[in-house]
């Protein structure tokens, strides 16, 4: 996870500048360090962005950071993540099925394809922190 921060503002870096070259415009949403820290409220919030994409249009979701099986449930843990007992505190990460529900949901493409539609790109990094012993 040491490189997570600068991986994450290269892919936002590398897909935004294919506005009005491949994409007609991008939007999007970088959670990583700065104003908008990737905590499980801001990256709840910026799966919202996906709901704006139309057929024609393509959505990115690029994610860097840890996880974890616990409750028979897979978790993103988001910057905030706090234990709670054996498992996680709800409202700070994010199931992974919220995940794949954004993507399932999300009425753009899923696949590189020639558009020039608007990209919509949300671009998550999750710092380092410890593992549960």
């Amino acid at each position: 996870m040491r490189f997570a921060a600068a991986d994450a503002h290269a892919i936002h870096k590398l897909l935004t500048a294919q506005q009005r070259k491949r994409y007609k415009t991008v939007k999007s949403r970088l959670l990583a360090d700065g104003a908008t820290p990737p905590t499980a409220a801001n990256i709840k919030d910026a799966l919202k962005l996906f709901e704006q994409a139309t057929a024609q249009d393509t959505v990115v979701l690029f994610l860097s950071g840890h996880g974890d099986n616990a409750d028979r449930d897979y978790y993103f843990l988001p910057h905030d993540a706090k234990e709670q007992g054996t498992s996680w505190q709800p409202d700070t990460v994010i199931k992974w099925r919220e995940l794949q529900h954004a993507i399932e949901n999300a009425k753009g493409q899923r696949q590189s394809v020639k558009s020039v539609n608007p990209l919509y790109l949300i671009v998550v990094m999750r710092a380092v922190r410890l593992t549960r012993a």
